[in-house]
């Protein structure tokens, strides 16, 4: 009787912990792992500004930004590193920017790579004219936009990264804008035979005057 008393105590204890302590400590863990990945499917809103950019070398002489497309529906700069290394037998990913698009990398994140951080000339342009690596700035969005255009939330985070690399390069202008099948001497469609070039022009063109005009009133006494 008293080994039966024991076997009762002690499945009620079990069932005790299990209600009061495992099942928050489940409940919980379900709710952060469940947060985590509904915060990785939000976009990215956060204002792109040159402080948080800033290389660790000094600036080089920057002449073009350079438009591609991953020519994928999905990717992440580690996936991209990872090809131009083992296939390209580059040293490392070839673009200075990535921008997410929800598949892969947060929507809207940018990442910068090694070559923006060390001042390193891009392996993104090729084509005859070697300037276009030496001194253009590459920026891959994430996408196929072959099949598809992008949606406005990537051009605008493109077109607000742009604005911030010519607020603070004085080699850099809307005009020095260009898709990389541009570059003399390239055959390539990318960034896409869908993705509209004057668009993003435009909207960089917005972004410049907006900033511009949040610096006036802040400055404003």
């Amino acid at each position: 009787m008293r080994s039966l008393r024991i076997s009762r105590s002690l499945k009620q204890q079990l069932s005790f912990y299990g209600l009061y302590i495992g099942l928050p400590i489940v409940l919980l863990t379900i709710c952060g792992v469940g947060g985590f990945y509904w915060l990785r499917q939000q976009p990215d809103q956060r204002a792109i500004e040159w402080n948080s950019m800033l290389p660790k070398e000094q600036l080089r002489d920057w002449r073009y930004i350079v438009i591609h497309h991953s020519a994928s529906l999905k990717g992440s700069t580690t996936g991209i590193d990872r090809h131009h290394r083992e296939v390209n037998k580059w040293d490392g990913i070839g673009y200075h920017f990535v921008i997410g698009n929800g598949r892969g990398m947060r929507k809207g994140r940018i990442e910068y790579t090694f070559r923006w951080h060390l001042q390193r000339e891009g392996a993104h342009a090729g084509g005859s004219d070697k300037s276009f690596n030496e001194q253009g700035i590459g920026i891959c969005i994430i996408g196929n936009f072959d099949k598809a255009q992008p949606d406005d939330f990537l051009i605008d985070r493109c077109a607000e990264l742009c604005a911030c690399l010519i607020e603070a390069n004085p080699g850099l202008s809307i005009n020095t804008i260009m898709p990389h099948q541009h570059v003399p001497g390239k055959e390539t469609k990318c960034p896409g035979e869908h993705f509209n070039m004057l668009y993003l022009k435009r909207r960089v063109a917005k972004s410049l005057a907006d900033r511009r005009a949040l610096r006036e009133q802040q400055s404003a006494p």
